[in-house]
Parts: C-alpha cells; structure tokens; sequence
C-alpha cells in the first residue's frame, strides 16, 4: 500500500488523508479478524457483507474510501507528470475524484490544504532515494518512470475493485 507512504511526502497538508487510510485498513482489518479463515481474500470480505446493514459494512466502507483515495493519488501523480504545480495538481485530482464526496465544510479544509502544498520541485526531491540523486541529470525521467510503473499497478489494482463493485452494484 505505498500510496500510503506518499501522504509523507505532502507533510501536514495530507496528515488528515493519511489517518484517514490507516482507519479505513483498520476497518477491513477488523472483518478480516472476524474469521482470517474464511476472509482469504477481500472479495469475501465484502460479499459476506451483501446482507448487512449498512452500518456494519466494515470492510466495504474501508475497500470503497481506499479506492477514491487511489483514484485520487492516480490523477495527482498524472498531473504532476504533467508539470502541473502541486497545489493546481491536487486541485485539479481532487474535482476529478473527491469533491463529490464531501460536504462544503471539508471541501474547504481540502482546498485550504491543497495550497499550503510546497514547490513541485520540492516534492520531487523528497521523491529520491538519497537527496543526492535528486540533482542528478536525468533524475526527473527516472523517476517518471518509476512512477508509470506504479500507476501501472495501481490501475490494476482500481480495474479489480470496479469491476467487482461493478458486478455487485456497490456504490462507488
């Protein structure tokens, strides 16, 4: 779940998304230890789930918020791909994925957030290995790379879950 550990790389502004997470894989955590035998795999989790009152969907109330939250690391690292700002990429991330989520009040937390955002610059040095590496020539398609191949992974990893909420009429 590295998507997890790039919420560091944001400082403060995404600490809230960070804790956020960590409930969420608490949530399936918690269905999970109900029976580790029976829930091999997260599908069960959430098909075990099907005829349970909302509020006691542990595991898909967790599956569902961790999926918008890679829906959105996906169109933010894009967008910094792209040589956007990170404050207009995490703008622009977020009304792509998030916005529809959320009341007014934490709309306007997430923006005030958003711009409290570094240099995109800064962020990509935070992004190297060793600090070093960061001005070294070259280290920019480096990590670009690096970063399709994640996307890569976590587009398969979103294509698995739509597909499955897909079939059993989860909402999204």
């Amino acid at each position: 779940m590295m998507w997890i550990f790039l919420t560091d790389f944001f400082g403060v502004s995404f600490s809230k998304a960070k804790s956020d997470l960590e409930k969420n894989i608490g949530r399936i955590k918690e269905r999970y230890d109900s029976d580790p035998e029976r829930f091999t795999v997260i599908q069960r989790m959430l098909a075990a789930e099907f005829d349970v009152p909302d509020d006691d969907q542990l595991a898909t109330k967790g599956v569902r918020w961790i999926k918008r939250s890679m829906e959105f690391t996906k169109e933010l690292l894009l967008n910094i791909q792209r040589g956007l700002s990170l404050s207009q990429s995490a703008n622009e991330a977020y009304d792509k994925t998030l916005i529809q989520y959320h009341n007014w009040f934490l709309q306007k937390i997430f923006r005030v957030g958003f711009a409290t955002l570094g240099a995109r610059e800064d962020l990509l040095d935070k992004m190297a290995s060793h600090p070093e590496y960061a001005r070294e020539p070259g280290f920019e398609e480096v990590l670009y790379e690096d970063m399709d191949k994640y996307l890569d992974d976590l587009q398969r990893t979103l294509d698995i879950i739509t597909r499955f909420f897909d079939k059993y009429d989860i909402e999204n």
